[in-house]
């Protein structure tokens, strides 16, 4: 949801087509979003590296009605942090729903 420094305040939504569903959840398995950490935002986390001007994002996923959440400061990286991975499933995530459409340039 964008608060502030964003053209367009306030919670936008897309959903993925159900023909792409399965190709999102094989994107899910291959980075094994399963057996991430819920946050990945401060030290306590792995955060060795924390400049202050990233965004932040969070992945939400439901199977078979359990709900696991991960929370990512784009800025935090370290050892332990899966950075490359978060930003993979964001981009590929991105592109299944389209959400392209609904950032005013």
């Amino acid at each position: 949801m964008g608060e502030e420094f964003v053209k367009i305040k306030g919670k936008r939504q897309s959903s993925i087509p159900q023909a792409d569903v399965e190709l999102v959840s094989a994107a899910v398995r291959h980075v094994n979003f399963a057996e991430m950490n819920e946050a990945y935002v401060d030290p306590k986390d792995g955060c060795m590296d924390i400049p202050r001007d990233h965004p932040s994002l969070s992945i939400s996923i439901v199977k078979k009605g359990k709900p696991k959440t991960v929370s990512f400061y784009t800025g935090c990286h370290g050892p332990t942090v899966p950075v490359e991975r978060l930003e993979w499933l964001a981009r590929t995530i991105d592109i299944m729903a389209r959400t392209a459409s609904l950032v005013e340039e």
